[in-house]
C-alpha cells in the first residue's frame, strides 16, 4: 500500500503493525494503546490511523472521550480503485495524480506508474484531457460538483466521456477532486444524430406532426407551429380532433384505419389556424417506430395557393363554357390529344348527345356523333396537317393556323345537309398549341335548288364564281364543282 500524509509517503511498514495489531484484538485499540504498542508517538500514530481511515482500511468509534479502532470491513481506496469498473482519477489541488483505477489505465492505454505522482498535465493524455476539464477541476477545488460532456482522443479514436468532478478533502486536509469518467460514446453519438435530424426537421419547409394512434399530439416542428399560429406548449396540448375543422374531423378513425393498414395515406384536409381561419393541406402520413412504439408521421404541405389557383381556373373554365354555351352555331373544343373537353347547347341538339355523355371522349366518339361514322374532323388538322383529310372537304382554306372549309353531312336518319366549318387552335404561356376549337353551321339553305342548271347568283356572288351541287334529292352522294 502506499499512503500520503501532506504529500510524504508514509511507511508502509508502521501501517502494517498496526494493521496487525488490530488483527489481533478486535474488540479495536485506542490510539495510546496502539502507540505504546508500536513504539510510535501519539501524534505520528494519530496521522497513521486518520490516513488509515481515509483510505478504508480501519474504522473508528467513539467510546466516551476515547476513540477506538477496529480493522475495517470496507474495501479500501486502493482496493476499491483496482477492483472497479469506473474510470477513476483523483487529483489533488495541484494536478498531481494521487491515484487511478485499473479500468482507466486500461482505456487510455497509460500504465499506472506513468502517471501516479505526476502531475496530470504533462503526461501523455493530459494536453487532450486536462484542457477539457481544466474549468471544472477549479470548480471542483471550490467544492462544486459538476459534470461535462466531451469527446477525447483515445488511441487513434475519439470517444465522447459524461466526466464528473467531485470535491474531496485528503486526511491531512488539503484539497482534491474525483474525477470520474463515464464511456457515453455510442449515446452521445445517438444524440448527436438527434438532435442534427431534430434540426432538419425543424428546417423541412413542410410542417411535421407525430401522432399517438389516439391522436395525441407528441411531436411537431417549427413550420407546422408557425403554419397554425400555436407555440409548441399549446399544440402538444391538442389533438387531431381539435386541428381539423368538425366536418374534416369526422373521418380522422377511418383515415387512421387506413394509415395502420397501409404503407402511406395521402389525403386533403382542412386544419383550423389558432385564430380560426380554415388552411387546405395535402398530408402524407405512414406508420414508422419512434423509440419503442410506433406513431403515425404526418408531413403536410400548405395547398391555399393551389386551390386558390384551382378555383381560379374552375372559375375561368366556367366562362369558358358558358362563352361556348352562348354561340349559336354546333361547337365544340378537344385538348391537345384531341379528348373533348367542351360541346355547347347547340351541338347537342344537332347530335342529341348530351355534354356529359361526350366531354372527356375521343374524336372518334365526336366524330360518330356528329356524322353518324368514324372520320377525321377538320380539327385534326391544327394538330397534323394531313393531306388525306383534306381530301374530305371542299373550299378548304387556311389563313395563319385557321382553317375553314364545307363539306356534306349525309346521315342516313336525315336529310343531306351542307356544313360549313371553322377550326383554330388556342395556346398557352409558351405559344404551345393546347388545344382546338370547331364550329360548324347549316349552309343547306344558302345553296341552289338541286334541279336548278344554273347557280343562284346571290350565293354564286357570296361564295364566288365556284361553289359545290351536292345532289340534293337526287340520290347521288357525289358532288360536281360548279362554274358559274
Amino acid at each position: 500500500m502506499a499512503l500520503f500524509e501532506a504529500g510524504i509517503t508514509l511507511d508502509e511498514n508502521h501501517c502494517r503493525d498496526i494493521i496487525g495489531l488490530l488483527k489481533d484484538v478486535q474488540k479495536g485499540l485506542t490510539i495510546e494503546e496502539i502507540s505504546k504498542k508500536t513504539g510510535l508517538s501519539r501524534i505520528t500514530t494519530t496521522k497513521y490511523l486518520s490516513s488509515l481511515f481515509v483510505a478504508g482500511h480501519v474504522d473508528m468509534r467513539k467510546t466516551g472521550p476515547a476513540k477506538v479502532f477496529t480493522l475495517s470491513k470496507r474495501l479500501p481506496v486502493d482496493q476499491i480503485l483496482s477492483q472497479s469498473s469506473d474510470l477513476l482519477l483523483i487529483l489533488d489541488e495541484f494536478s498531481i495524480v494521487r491515484d487511478i483505477s485499473d479500468s482507466f489505465s486500461q482505456m487510455f492505454g497509460i500504465a499506472i506508474e506513468d502517471l501516479k505522482h505526476k502531475n496530470i498535465a504533462a503526461t501523455s493524455i493530459g494536453a487532450d484531457l486536462f484542457d477539457r476539464i481544466r474549468d471544472p477541476a477549479r470548480k471542483g477545488l471550490s467544492g462544486i460538483k459538476s459534470v461535462v460532456n466531451t469527446w477525447i482522443p483515445v488511441g487513434k479514436e475519439w470517444k465522447a466521456f459524461q466526466i464528473r468532478i467531485i470535491p474531496l478533502v485528503f486526511s491531512w486536509g488539503d484539497k482534491g477532486i474525483l474525477v470520474e469518467f463515464e464511456d457515453r460514446t455510442d449515446g452521445m453519438m445517438a444524440e448527436e444524430e438527434n438532435a442534427l435530424l431534430a434540426d432538419l426537421v425543424d428546417a423541412s419547409p413542410a410542417a411535421i406532426v407525430v401522432y399517438d394512434f389516439r391522436g395525441k399530439v407528441l411531436y411537431s416542428n417549427k413550420k407546422n407551429l408557425n403554419l397554425l399560429g400555436y407555440s409548441l406548449a399549446e399544440f402538444l396540448e391538442l389533438d387531431s380532433s381539435r386541428i381539423n375543422i368538425p366536418g374534416s374531423a369526422d373521418n380522422i378513425a377511418e383515415r387512421i384505419k387506413e394509415i395502420r393498414n397501409g404503407e402511406e395515406v395521402t389525403y386533403e384536409v382542412l386544419y383550423c389556424h389558432k385564430d380560426g381561419r380554415h388552411i387546405p393541406l395535402e398530408i402524407h402520413a405512414r406508420v414508422v417506430r419512434w423509440g419503442d412504439r410506433e406513431v403515425i408521421i404526418t408531413i403536410a404541405t400548405d395547398i391555399s395557393e393551389r386551390k386558390k389557383a384551382e378555383r381560379v381556373l374552375r372559375e375561368s373554365n366556367q366562362r369558358f363554357a358558358d362563352i361556348i354555351n352562348f354561340l349559336p352555331d354546333p361547337t365544340f373544343v378537344v385538348d391537345s390529344e384531341g379528348r373533348v373537353i367542351a360541346w355547347n347547347c347547340a351541338i347537342e341538339e344537332m347530335t342529341g348527345v348530351k355534354t356529359s355523355d361526350i366531354v372527356g371522349k375521343t374524336n372518334y366518339e365526336c366524330s360518330v356523333a356528329i356524322y353518324g361514322k368514324n372520320r377525321p374532323l377538320l380539327v385534326d388538322l391544327i394538330f397534323n396537317d394531313d393531306p388525306e383529310v383534306r381530301k374530305l372537304y371542299r373550299h378548304l382554306h387556311k389563313y395563319e393556323c385557321t382553317f375553314t372549309a364545307e363539306t356534306l353531312l349525309d346521315r342516313l336518319e336525315c336529310k343531306e345537309r351542307i356544313l360549313w366549318l371553322k377550326a383554330s387552335p388556342f395556346y398557352d404561356q409558351t405559344h404551345q398549341i393546347t388545344g382546338a376549337i370547331e364550329s360548324i353551321r347549316d349552309i343547306t339553305d344558302w345553296w341552289p335548288h338541286p334541279r336548278r342548271k344554273k347557280p343562284c347568283r346571290d350565293v354564286g356572288a357570296a361564295r364566288g364564281p365556284a361553289y359545290w351541287s351536292f345532289g340534293l334529292g337526287s340520290g347521288s352522294d357525289t358532288c360536281r364543282e360548279v362554274v358559274g
